[in-house]
């Protein structure tokens, strides 16, 4: 069972999470803005900057996947 400081870190990460993915879906609206205005190089150079929140995204999911795990197997105080 997790316990009240397991529960705080998640929702840290899930906070941390949540604030990457709108990142990433910033970078893809300015990207379809670029496009949809004809700048399709502008577009692409934009898109191309959405790996890395995508990448934080991911590995924030899976520590708080791995962390929420350990707390419900008591591996975690």
């Amino acid at each position: 069972m997790a316990t009240k400081e397991s529960d705080r870190m998640l929702m840290t990460l899930i906070g941390l999470f949540h604030k990457r993915l709108a990142d990433a879906t910033l970078i893809a609206a300015a990207s379809e803005a670029c496009a949809g205005a004809g700048n399709i190089d502008e577009a692409i150079r934009i898109s191309l900057s959405i790996d890395q929140p995508l990448y934080d995204a991911t590995k924030l999911s899976d520590a708080a996947a791995l962390l929420k795990r350990m707390a419900d197997n008591g591996k975690i105080a």
